[in-house]
C-alpha cells in the first residue's frame, strides 16, 4: 500500500517554485509486496527530481504552467459501472476484428472488453490482475526497461499506476489478429489523473499488432499520465499504433520504451489530433545485432494546441537499421516539438540510420521547434538526419487553381498530400480509410482557421 494524501515535490535550487499537486484516495494495492519497494524508489526519485521547468533543456518548449497549476485527484480504483459498451465503442475508431481491451481512466473493465478465442500461448489482461497470477512473468519485465532516473512522469507513474494491459506471447506465437487498446476518459467534478502501466512482452519469433486509442467522451479536464515497456525477443515484430485524441482540456504525458533483441522488427506510428498539451516520449534500445525499427508520426494542432514529441534511437549493437519519419501540420497559434536522437555506440558497426522531421505551418501565430540529432561513436557507419519547416507552396496553389481548382480545394488537397505520405505508409492496411477519414476531418477546420 502506499498511502500519500499529497504530492507536492522539491526542485532544483536556482528554480522558480512550482507545485504539483495529486490527491491520492485508495485502498491498498492487491499485488507483490516485491513491488512495494519499487514503488518507494521511484516516488522517492520524483520527489528529488522535482516538478519539470523550463530551466531545464529537455523541457525547455514545453509550456508547463497550466498543469502545475492544476490539483489532480487520483481516479478510482474501479471502472465506473456507468460507463456502457454503446459509449465506449464510441472511441473504437476502427472497426477491425481485433482483440478488444478497455480501460476506464487506466483501469481494466472486463466487462467492456473482448478477448475470446486467444491462441495457447498468449496472455493479454489486465496488469493488476497478472500482478499476482502471473508475478514470475511480471516481475521479470516489469519497470526494467523504463529509465526514470531523469523523467519525473515516468518515476510518478511507478509509484502510482492501478492497472494498466499485460501482453505475454510465447515463443513462435502469431497472434491472428490485432490487439485494440481503448483508454477512455470521462468528466469529472475535479480533474482526475490516471495512470495507466503496459507490459507487452513478445517472446523469439512471435508477431503481433498492437493499436492503442486514446480520447475522452466528454471535454473534461484530466491528465492521462501513462507508460508502456515492449520486449521484443529474437526475431520478433510488433507493429505498435497509437492514436491521440484527448479532450480539448487534457494533458496527455506518455513514455513508451522498447527493447529489442537481434532481428527483431519494430514499427511504430503515433498520430496525434487532440489534447491541450502533448508530450510522447519514445525511447527504442536496438539491443541485439540486426534489429531494425521503423518510427512514423503525424500530429495536426490549432487554436493553443501543444504537442511535443521526443525520441531517442538507441544502437548498442552492429548491423542496426533505424528509419524516423515525422510530421507537422500547425495552425492558429499552437506549437509544436520534435526532438530526435540517434545514438550510435562505438561497436555498433554497419548501422544505418535515417531521421526526417518536416513541418507546415499554416499561420503566422504557429511555432515549431525542432531539433534532429546524430551522436555517432562508430566509423562504419550510414546515418542521416534532417529538418524542415515551410508553408504551402504558392506556386502549387497557383498551378492547381489553373486547372479550374478554387483555392480551398488546391489547399486541401496539398495538405492531404502532405499528411497521406505518412498515412500510406502504415504497416496495418486494415486502418488506412479510418486514419484517412480522421485526418480529413481534422484539416478541414484546421486550415480554415489558419487563414
Amino acid at each position: 500500500m502506499v498511502a500519500l494524501t499529497s504530492v507536492t515535490p522539491m526542485t532544483r535550487k536556482n528554480s522558480e517554485p512550482r507545485t504539483f499537486g495529486v490527491v491520492q484516495k485508495e485502498g491498498p494495492r492487491p499485488e507483490p509486496s516485491w513491488f512495494y519497494d519499487r514503488r518507494q524508489a521511484a516516488f522517492q526519485r520524483f520527489s528529488e527530481l522535482g516538478f519539470p521547468t523550463a530551466r531545464q533543456e529537455a523541457w525547455k518548449y514545453t509550456n508547463l504552467g497550466a498543469l502545475a497549476q492544476t490539483t489532480f485527484q487520483s481516479a478510482p480504483a474501479h471502472p465506473n459501472a456507468q460507463i456502457s459498451k454503446r459509449d465506449s465503442s464510441k472511441l473504437q475508431a476502427f472497426e477491425i476484428d481485433s482483440y478488444r481491451m478497455v480501460l476506464i481512466h487506466g483501469v481494466f473493465s472486463e466487462s467492456l472488453s473482448a478477448l475470446e478465442a486467444l491462441p495457447p500461448g498468449a496472455i493479454v489482461m489486465g496488469l493488476r490482475k497478472a500482478l499476482n497470477t502471473h508475478a514470475a512473468l511480471v516481475r521479470e519485465h516489469l519497470a526494467r526497461y523504463v529509465q526514470d532516473a531523469q523523467n519525473a512522469f515516468a518515476a510518478l507513474n511507478t509509484a502510482h499506476f492501478q492497472d494498466g494491459v499485460f501482453v505475454w506471447l510465447e515463443e513462435d506465437i502469431v497472434l491472428p489478429k490485432p490487439i485494440q487498446l481503448v483508454f477512455l476518459s470521462t468528466a469529472s467534478d475535479v480533474p482526475l489523473i490516471s495512470q495507466p502501466r503496459n507490459l507487452i512482452v513478445l517472446g523469439r519469433r512471435a508477431r503481433a499488432a498492437l493499436i492503442e486509442h486514446h480520447g475522452s467522451l466528454d471535454g473534461g479536464t484530466y491528465l492521462a499520465n501513462g507508460i508502456t515497456e515492449i520486449a521484443l525477443g529474437e526475431g520478433a515484430s510488433l507493429d505498435h499504433m497509437k492514436l491521440e485524441r484527448e479532450s480539448p482540456r487534457a494533458f496527455h504525458m506518455a513514455t513508451t520504451q522498447v527493447s529489442q533483441g537481434s532481428d527483431s522488427v519494430f514499427s511504430s506510428f503515433v498520430l496525434d489530433l487532440g489534447g491541450k498539451l502533448v508530450r510522447n516520449h519514445l525511447n527504442v534500445t536496438l539491443n541485439g545485432p540486426g534489429a531494425q525499427s521503423h518510427l512514423l508520426g503525424l500530429y495536426l494542432t490549432e487554436g493553443e494546441q501543444q504537442v511535443n514529441h521526443y525520441t531517442l534511437i538507441d544502437h548498442p549493437k552492429p548491423h542496426g537499421l533505424s528509419r524516423q519519419l515525422y510530421k507537422g501540420i500547425l495552425g492558429g497559434a499552437s506549437q509544436g516539438v520534435f526532438s530526435g536522437r540517434i545514438f550510435v555506440h562505438q561497436d555498433a558497426q554497419q548501422t544505418d540510420a535515417a531521421q526526417t522531421n518536416k513541418n507546415l505551418l499554416l499561420s503566422e501565430g504557429a511555432t515549431v521547434h525542432t531539433k534532429p540529432h546524430l551522436e555517432i561513436f562508430a566509423d562504419d557507419v550510414k546515418c542521416t538526419h534532417g529538418a524542415a519547416v515551410g508553408q504551402l507552396d504558392e506556386n502549387a496553389i497557383f498551378y492547381l487553381k489553373s486547372r479550374g481548382l478554387d483555392e480551398t480545394v488546391a489547399r486541401k488537397i496539398l495538405l492531404y498530400g502532405f499528411a497521406s505520405d505518412i498515412i500510406e505508409r502504415i504497416s496495418i492496411p486494415a486502418l488506412r480509410g479510418t486514419l484517412n477519414q480522421l485526418v480529413l476531418a481534422k484539416l478541414e477546420h484546421l486550415d480554415e482557421g489558419g487563414r
